[in-house]
């Protein structure tokens, strides 16, 4: 496990990985579904994706619409309360990482740690095994993005220790009050 890649790991797996190993009695008691990558970014960039890179055009090389546009990144929510092992969270992460990697690399600051913070995606899952999977996959996101955008070094000074606060909540999303687990 040490000398484990994160590198290599694929976060956007984790749900056919879990959908693989369940029953199909369970899957289907339990609503276990995986969306694929494809079918996750027609709803992404629908709800905010396309915004934000039409804005990101829009700013061209001015700092300052750049420096808005970041600061506004920073502040968005994403919130699934059926999220299963997180592939909708985890995509939605990467490709908020993406434009803000090409907003700093506008800016001149490449090397920016990121504003996005991974407790910005928030979720729901019934069963505890797939809400720690959620949550490692976010983690491994990051990561991947920091070492994509940043590089190794600076990856890796600041992935450890890992964060211990918990953004995936384990729970019936059918129960919960949502504003309680989305509030702030």
């Amino acid at each position: 496990m040490g000398k484990l890649d994160w590198k290599k790991i694929n976060p956007d797996i984790f749900g056919s990985m879990i959908q693989a190993v369940a029953e199909d009695e369970e899957r289907g008691a339990l609503g276990m579904h995986y969306t694929s990558v494809p079918n996750i970014l027609k709803v992404l960039n629908l709800l905010f994706l396309d915004d934000l890179r039409a804005k990101l055009e829009e700013a061209g090389n001015n700092s300052r619409i750049l420096l808005n546009l970041r600061k506004r990144m920073a502040r968005i929510r994403v919130f699934d309360p059926a999220c299963g092992s997180g592939n909708f969270l985890v995509i939605a992460y990467k490709e908020m990482r993406a434009i803000e990697a090409e907003v700093n690399k506008r800016r001149g600051e490449a090397d920016l740690p990121s504003e996005i913070p991974l407790t910005n995606f928030l979720g729901i899952e019934l069963r505890d095994f797939p809400a720690e999977i959620a949550r490692l996959a976010l983690i491994i996101a990051e990561y991947q993005c920091d070492v994509l955008y940043r590089g190794q070094k600076l990856a890796l000074m600041e992935f450890l220790p890992l964060d211990a606060q918990n953004w995936i909540t384990c729970g019936n999303a059918l129960r919960l009050d949502w504003l309680s687990i989305c509030h702030y």
